[in-house]
């Protein structure tokens, strides 16, 4: 039709996978193509599909779109949840491009198939979601309801959580996805209150949507006019449709390029040229501005829908148009940001101090322990009640630092960062508990650690620790603060060995992290002048000479902190071991800096352990000069150097001690059992290609195998003609190579249709179809196919020896009844035995080469399905049989491969 009635343009199709094939045949024929709802992302290439141009852009802009909202929400950390089908592949893949090369980290992706997927594994996946993250992008079409009500069963719709709807081609401003009419309707409704939807956008503002309304309106009346006369959409009451503005904007894209043909006297007709006259484009259509990429696509804008109104209608949240120059999203109903205040002022952190239990003997506010940092417990692990309580707090242990302030007074920032603490999950990060801030009780919890801080395993002799322990703790702080920098926190601040807690399986975490907004400047507040200079002597020089005080510190002043801990950690000697000098000199030299710094002591005669690439690292990390120190990826990798290339842990490397032995048992044996199942595997594989897998799972079991009569099968035979000839001048080397060769070709084929291999015999190959399934003729058709696949794959066949040689095969075919039986005890095997054997093997011999020989029965079997070329051959005379009418099989409707041709 493209070419007969020299198309002017292809306008549409609707459909994504009916676009693809056209839009190839109009880029070869450089014919315009204009879509309205081709969202599809293999259409973006346009190196590929040139002369395609679409009025509505594909599914991969909404990554762009979340990276807005996580951006403007200050989120970051995301899960995802989706589909591994095409669109949701499309919009899980766009939102990871989209997300790179910025602070975001997508803490957990998972996949899954639509058709497999059980109510487990959703369960399984949210509750890992649950414990990594707080925002979790879903994509799914069909699973998003059930895994929202999931979600709340799991309690996940406490408000901590927010579920982000991804799929944004399905859905309009005001409309309700949880009601389906059964039993979890309520649940569904529920859980959506927690959900944000990114969506298409169908209008830019309220002038835009009436517009958009009056045009749906106006379709339906219009279609009663000439040429149309069709009334049907308003007799039945069905409206206009919803993408009636696309399909507008999709042919004033096609006018404007006409008047520019007409204007400047060019070929209408050439797709290319459209294509590039729509490049960054831009018009004002009923929906609202129409602006075009340079890739021909329409930029879309995106609504952001929520559930939170009692009605549950969505409602349209914010309009985000990632091609704005100043802000990309754009409030419509409400205002995100006093929404995004809201949530963060719900303080999901905040704890009762009446909550807490406390044992009898322990103070409240203005005790002793409050006046000290939150320092150290007791060597022994018994607290000392004099710098730390502890408590019970919903089941967990906590330790309970007071503030030295009656009151708090609260900023933004310090609701921003609790509510970040609260969301930290690390393997060396003390957990955050909660806060209080009721006066006079304001304190903060992290969870108790009964072994206590570094500092008191350093100062204990009765624990010793070698390298593999120290190498341990140190790593542990490291991957701590790295965590620390890449969270909202930046970093630590308060670095220091009595905020390094040690668990129960020796693994160090950092405590005492934020909080800025509790402790302020508490050290200034102590009454004991030396242990105030003493809480100082982790802290950078340019920290102490700063007039003003960093909210968290910085990353580099916790590189010089980090560095007094590795010194503490190597010669476990205390902090800044210089008996001739107090806390408050010390503070002093380093303040004043100078030529000669007042740094810890290195020299090795204090210590019997020698690492010199320790002793190295830890005088990088107290460099004067901030820029000079080295960055965490530096230090890691000097640590890892040190243990030889290993990543052990303490606890690790305990049990890979008491279970070594055991472990090279296990290895052992499990290399036997491997070795044992792949001999089991190749016998089985043996077995099975020399009976049909039925007989030999029966022999396997010690069961016996009866002959077996078939009413119908069958059964093929082959034979090279002139096989004698090429024996006679062929080594017979050369004869093995030829029959392997051809055979294994014939087994490759026959692997693919449900039909068992006989036996060969020289140059002939027999096959039989219909021994798994009795009765019908499936058997028929399935020996047929498999017939036309071998005498179109000899005729590209070449032998090793003899390539210019054209190898010629003679098929015959027959159906019938038979009998079939293992014979043999030494070397079993499967038999036909029967009439029928005998005429297919007549079948073969009396016909010719590259042809198929078949019976009268055959062609009847084959003539049910009506798709087969079979002529009359005629009636010969066949021994043993007498005149029997045959038929040629010559090809087969819709089978595409080359067949010999026959004289």
């Amino acid at each position: 039709m493209v070419l007969r009635d020299k198309v002017d343009l292809v306008f549409g199709h609707p459909s994504s996978r009916a676009n693809i094939p056209v839009a190839y045949m109009t880029s070869h024929y450089n014919i315009p193509h204009i879509s309205w709802s081709a969202i599809d992302v293999l259409l973006s290439d346009k190196e590929l599909f040139k002369t395609l141009v679409r009025t509505k852009g594909p599914t991969n802009k909404a990554g762009n779109s979340v990276l807005v909202l996580l951006n403007h929400f200050a989120w970051t950390r995301l899960g995802i949840f989706g589909e591994d089908y095409a669109i949701c592949l499309y919009v899980t893949n766009s939102i990871t491009q989209a997300l790179q090369k910025t602070e975001i980290s997508i803490a957990s992706y998972t996949e899954f198939d639509r058709n497999t997927i059980t109510d487990e594994d959703i369960i399984k996946t949210l509750i890992n979601l649950r414990d990594t993250v707080r925002i979790i992008a879903v994509c799914s079409g069909s699973y998003f309801r059930k895994i929202v009500v999931f979600a709340c069963q799991l309690g996940m719709c406490n408000g901590e959580y927010v579920f982000i709807d991804t799929y944004a081609i399905t859905g309009s401003a005001e409309y309700s996805p949880w009601q389906e009419g059964d039993s979890s309707d309520d649940d569904a409704k529920a859980a959506y209150r927690h959900v944000i939807k990114i969506l298409q956008a169908q209008w830019m503002d309220d002038a835009s949507k009436g517009q958009v309304e009056r045009l749906i309106a106006e379709v339906p009346l219009r279609m009663h006019e000439e040429p149309w006369n069709n009334t049907e959409a308003t007799d039945n009451g069905s409206g206009g449709s919803s993408m009636a503005a696309m399909v507008y904007d999709a042919a004033f894209t096609w006018f404007m390029w006409l008047n520019h043909t007409i204007e400047n006297n060019l070929d209408y007709r050439d797709g290319r040229g459209m294509f590039l006259f729509t490049q960054n484009l831009t018009f004002t259509g009923p929906d609202g501005t129409v602006a075009f990429d340079n890739n021909g696509d329409r930029e879309t804008i995106f609504w952001i829908l929520d559930w939170k109104n009692s009605s549950g209608v969505s409602r349209i949240l914010a309009t985000v148009d990632i091609t704005a120059t100043e802000s990309p999203i754009c409030c419509t109903t409400v205002n995100i940001k006093n929404v995004y205040e809201s949530e963060i002022r719900k303080m999901l952190w905040k704890v009762q101090y009446e909550d807490i239990y406390k044992p009898k003997g322990q103070a409240g506010a203005g005790s002793m322990f409050s006046k000290l940092s939150l320092a150290t417990v007791s060597n022994n692990g018994e607290n000392e009640g004099v710098y730390i309580s502890t408590g019970k707090y919903k089941g967990v242990t906590v330790s309970i630092r007071m503030s030295m302030n009656q009151t708090v007074m609260l900023a933004r920032q310090d609701y921003v960062e609790l509510q970040a603490m609260k969301d930290m999950t690390h393997d060396n990060v003390n957990p955050f508990i909660g806060a209080c801030v009721d006066p006079p009780n304001v304190c903060v919890l992290f969870q108790y650690s009964s072994k206590g801080s570094l500092q008191d395993v350093l100062q204990n002799d009765d624990i010793k620790l070698d390298w593999t322990f120290k190498l341990s703790l140190i790593s542990d702080c490291l991957e701590g603060l790295i965590y620390l920098s890449e969270s909202a926190l930046k970093s630590f601040g308060r670095l220091k060995s009595s905020n390094c807690i040690v668990d129960n399986r020796w693994v160090l975490k950092l405590s005492d992290y934020g909080i800025f907004g509790f402790v302020g400047s508490n050290t200034d507040q102590r009454e004991y002048e030396e242990e105030r200079y003493k809480a100082l002597l982790w802290t950078a020089p340019e920290l102490l000479r700063s007039p003003v005080q960093h909210r968290n510190g910085t990353q580099a002043g916790d590189i010089y902190s980090f560095g007094i801990i590795l010194h503490e950690t190597y010669f476990r000697m205390g902090v800044f071991p210089i008996s001739t000098l107090t806390a408050r000199d010390i503070i002093s030299k380093i303040k004043d800096g100078g030529q000669t710094l007042c740094r810890p002591d290195t020299d090795m005669k204090y210590s019997n352990d020698e690492k010199p690439g320790l002793i190295d690292l830890m005088k990088h990390c107290w460099r004067e000069e901030a820029a000079d120190r080295p960055s965490h990826s530096t230090i890691k990798s000097i640590i890892k150097s040190q243990h030889i290339g290993k990543k052990v842990g303490i606890l690790d490397d305990m049990i890979a001690r008491l279970e070594k032995y055991a472990n090279n048992l296990e290895e052992l044996v499990e290399h036997r059992t491997i070795e044992l199942s792949e001999e089991k595997q190749k016998t089985d594989r043996l077995l099975y290609r020399m009976l049909p897998q039925a007989v030999a799972e029966k022999l396997k079991s010690g069961k016996s195998v009866d002959p077996e009569a078939f009413e119908a099968v069958t059964i093929f035979f082959s034979d090279i003609v002139g096989f004698t000839s090429i024996s006679a001048a062929s080594t017979p080397l050369q004869v093995v190579d030829l029959l392997n060769d051809l055979y294994t070709l014939f087994d490759d084929i026959i692997a693919k249709f449900d039909v068992y291999k006989v036996e060969t015999i020289g140059d002939a190959y027999m096959v039989v179809g219909g021994l798994s399934r009795k009765g019908g003729n499936s058997h028929a058709s399935h020996i047929a196919d498999m017939s036309l696949n071998i005498l179109s794959s000899v005729m590209s066949f070449r032998l090793r020896h003899r390539p210019d040689d054209e190898i010629r095969v003679r098929i015959g075919l027959h159906t019938g009844a038979c009998c079939a039986g293992v014979v043999g005890l030494t070397m079993p095997r499967y038999c036909l035995f029967g009439d029928t054997v005998n005429t297919a093997s007549r079948m073969e011999s009396n016909g010719e080469a590259k042809r198929i020989h078949i019976s009268s029965v055959t062609k009847d079997a084959l003539d049910t399905y009506g798709v087969y070329h079979i002529s009359l051959r005629g009636d010969l005379v066949i021994k043993g049989k007498g005149a029997m009418t045959t038929y040629w099989l010559s090809d087969k409707t819709g089978f595409n491969k080359p067949l010999p041709t026959t004289e």
